[in-house]
């Protein structure tokens, strides 16, 4: 349940103009190693994420309290609209946590 719950919050901050980062922050803010500058580049898209599995799945997914690789999957993969699917939403987590550009 806090799973979804954390997927629901970061797709919220999408929707709202929240932060993301800091639904996913692991680590102290105070730590300069948690505050690496903005990386160079367009962020990678959600379709980028769904050709690359290999690059995210079982890497950046499956912590307590991140969102489930399926839940992720099951996201960027949705037939439906963003805003009932959430692709951005996962797009947004995995960049946040990975730090990808294009």
């Amino acid at each position: 349940m806090r799973k979804k719950f954390l997927f629901v919050a970061v797709l919220a901050g999408m929707v709202f103009g929240l932060s993301g980062s800091a639904l996913a922050q692991k680590c102290d803010p105070k730590d300069p190693k948690c505050n690496p500058p903005p990386p160079k580049g367009t962020p990678c898209s959600p379709g980028f994420y769904k050709k690359h599995l290999d690059f995210w799945v079982d890497v950046y997914c499956g912590d307590a309290t991140d969102p489930s690789c399926g839940e992720l999957l099951d996201a960027l993969t949705c037939k439906g609209s963003d805003a009932s699917c959430g692709r951005s939403a996962a797009a947004a987590f995995l960049n946040d946590v990975s730090g990808c550009t294009e």
